[in-house]
């Protein structure tokens, strides 16, 4: 199943409409198969035999049979009009971007803030008696208990919701998993994690760095047309990106003469000094204070920062 709508202009109401087109259901999942189908209720809905002269512009999912080079519905499309302006899913873009980031991070320091969030939820998902023995380690803590949020990896809103979730309840999960003694692999897992102090610092790095790039998905999921702002809304994520590491006077030069996407980013010369990556307030304040009281070493320190860089 295929299913397609189609965006118009409604004369008797004058305004845009969207409608409901078809299913689109195909034998199989082949760019040809599904461009036929496509193809031939577009002809039924507009009553003629090239109903992609009518079209503007296309929008589908990010997956080679839509939009691939070669053989796709997107080559299909253009070869009928090649004036039609055809649109990926930047949320996936943003969210892909996002994740490939994140693995670069984790082959570097093995964290994975994916698995770790994924790990707690499904350790207290189940078990009343885990949910009431973090509930006396929040009292113990003084913290308010909180349900842990469920990660999906394929639903890019979620990650920031489990991340700030597992930071307001830090201490008394710390305390959980310091004084528990369970033989699962899961368990173990979350122990070594929570037995790290540098895991504090690594989950307050990414609740920084999330945050621009949840607020451009929210932004582009809105009901109302958005085409008309997508570059736009892109380059400001991209100008947001760039600001963490990228120095002013370079990120300056490039948004005045609209070359954005040109900065030379991999350029050495054109970032800031470690000292001024900007990991957010509380990751900086952390891992001073996490340094101060001889809870990480000079070296983690410094391997954290230069991790900064790879990322």
């Amino acid at each position: 199943m295929n299913p397609a709508t189609v965006r118009m202009y409604d004369l008797q109401n004058d305004c845009i409409s969207t409608r409901f087109l078809n299913m689109c259901v195909t034998s199989s999942s082949t760019a040809e198969s599904i461009y036929s189908s496509l193809n031939s209720k577009l002809e039924e809905l507009l009553q003629c035999s090239s109903p992609w002269d009518l079209c503007s512009a296309v929008g589908v999912d990010n997956t080679s049979v839509n939009i691939g080079v070669r053989d796709s519905i997107k080559t299909r499309v253009l070869q009928q009009n090649s004036a039609i302006f055809f649109n990926g899913c930047p949320c996936h873009i943003i969210h892909n971007a996002a994740r490939k980031s994140s693995d670069e991070f984790c082959r570097s320091c093995t964290f994975d803030v994916e698995e770790l969030c994924i790990d707690i939820f499904y350790w207290f998902d189940k078990s009343t008696k885990r949910k009431n023995s973090l509930q006396s380690y929040c009292t113990f803590c003084d913290q308010d208990y909180r349900a842990v949020v469920k990660h999906v990896s394929t639903r890019w809103l979620s990650l920031e919701q489990a991340v700030e979730r597992i930071l307001k309840q830090y201490e008394s999960l710390k305390s959980y998993f310091r004084s528990e003694d369970e033989p699962q692999p899961r368990f173990k897992r979350l122990s070594d994690h929570f037995n790290n102090s540098m895991t504090e610092v690594y989950l307050l790095f990414f609740q920084n760095a999330l945050s621009c790039f949840t607020q451009a998905n929210q932004f582009l999921q809105k009901e109302e047309p958005l085409v008309h702002v997508l570059q736009p809304q892109l380059l400001s994520l991209l100008k947001k990106i760039f600001g963490k590491f990228i120095k002013p006077s370079v990120l300056s030069v490039h948004v005045n003469s609209d070359t954005l996407v040109n900065v030379s980013f991999s350029d050495m010369s054109n970032q800031l000094a470690d000292k001024d990556l900007a990991i957010g307030f509380l990751t900086k304040q952390t891992l001073n204070q996490l340094y101060e009281e001889g809870d990480i070493s000079e070296v983690q320190k410094r391997v954290f920062t230069r991790l900064l860089d790879i990322f």
